[in-house]
């Protein structure tokens, strides 16, 4: 039997912490077994390595490709990484605070932003990321950043400047928009480039890959791979473009797919 390698995004496929929805066994029991199967099971995130969670470092993957393809390791050892140039994150920023947006800046080992202030609404979105990257947290004032990419977080009040912002972005970087915030890459980054990388790297055919996934950023994921599976619980837009689909994460949607794909019995 062919090796099969099969990749995963995080928010909204593997878990949903931020709905207190954690990892569910099946998921873990499906990563397993078709690991015990001879397959290749892969986190594939727009999240860079000082974003991911211990949750996810006690699932034995494969390999990871963080991110949106900036940074690709397989077996804990690193085999590409792309930063952004000092001085196009200067312009980012510039643009973001001019739009009163909250840019992130996210590296491999930090998280740069500054300090919300007395701001209510800005003090909530930064305390979800130090919550997340706790002491990984570096201001980005006075700082030269070590970052692969770029959200911004825009404000519930000026939500009409966002095409605007984005089109200055999109001056420098690729720019994927989740609605409230923008996810900034390097030009012709994806999760589908990663994944390009690295079963060339493998020397794995397309015809045997798989990919899970639920928003904006899978779409090039999902879309690139042979057997692109949209969870139930997926944006309307990624449902109405994948070739296939599963139950909801909270209804053992991976496990499902997979037994379903023959990557488990």
């Amino acid at each position: 039997m062919d090796k099969k390698i099969v990749f995963f995004d995080i928010d909204g496929t593997l878990y949903d912490l931020a709905n207190g929805i954690p990892v569910p066994e099946s998921t873990r029991a499906a990563i397993s077994g078709m690991q015990k199967n001879g397959h290749l099971a892969v986190l594939c995130t727009g999240r860079t390595i000082s974003e991911l969670e211990p949750e996810l470092c006690e699932i034995r993957f494969d390999g990871i490709i963080s991110g949106c393809g900036t940074y690709i390791e397989y077996r804990e050892k690193e085999l590409f990484y792309e930063t952004v140039d000092n001085e196009i994150f200067r312009r980012v920023v510039e643009s973001s605070r001019a739009h009163h947006a909250l840019p992130f800046l996210e590296g491999r080992y930090h998280v740069y932003f500054d300090p919300a202030g007395e701001d209510a609404e800005a003090r909530q979105i930064s305390r979800d990321y130090e919550t997340l990257v706790a002491e990984r947290v570096r201001p980005i004032r006075g700082q030269e950043w070590e970052a692969s990419k770029v959200t911004i977080q825009l404000r519930k009040g000026r939500m009409g400047e966002k095409e605007q912002l984005m089109r200055e972005i999109a001056a420098d970087l690729d720019v994927i928009d989740h609605g409230h915030a923008l996810e900034c890459v390097p030009r012709g980054f994806s999760k589908a480039s990663g994944i390009a990388f690295l079963i060339e790297q493998l020397g794995i055919k397309r015809e045997n890959t798989y990919a899970f996934g639920d928003s904006a950023n899978d779409k090039e994921m999902l879309a690139f791979v042979e057997y692109g599976i949209a969870m139930g619980n997926s944006s309307e837009e990624i449902l109405s473009i994948s070739r296939y689909r599963t139950d909801c994460l909270t209804e053992d949607g991976i496990y499902n797919a997979c037994r379903r794909f023959g990557l488990i019995g």
